[in-house]
């Protein structure tokens, strides 16, 4: 299975995306089988809020154009506050990072400089 199927074995799959990643990657699916069950696919994850960076993270794959030094340290630092409080930044999910990068005006610089840097690609 390529890096990128892989990706969405650590995402929370709805049984009709299963469907669908299956049928776009079976290997004797063609031509329009494979384009319209990938394009559904991306609809789903799309209507749910999933983003690109959240299938680079979940797969491990680096977003594009980010240091994976710069994000290994951000990803390690922990959040100091709320639902996910103790817990690694690369833990916490990306709907709740940007919630709190919106919403958290008092947050210190380094915790927004990290959220910035895990939050690159989205």
């Amino acid at each position: 299975m390529s890096n990128f199927a892989g990706a969405f074995l650590q995402l929370p799959l709805r049984p009709i995306e299963v469907k669908l990643l299956t049928l776009a990657l079976d290997p004797a699916a063609r031509g329009n089988e494979i384009v319209t069950s990938a394009t559904k696919l991306i609809d789903c994850l799309r209507t749910r809020g999933i983003s690109a960076a959240e299938v680079f993270r979940a797969s491990k794959l680096s977003t594009p154009s980010t240091d994976n030094g710069e994000l290994a340290r951000a990803g390690a630092m922990r959040m100091p506050f709320g639902k996910y409080k103790h817990k690694p930044l690369r833990d916490v999910p990306l709907s709740y990072l940007r919630w709190a990068r919106d919403n958290c005006k008092n947050m210190s610089a380094s915790l927004r400089d990290a959220i910035s840097v895990i939050l690159k690609g989205d």
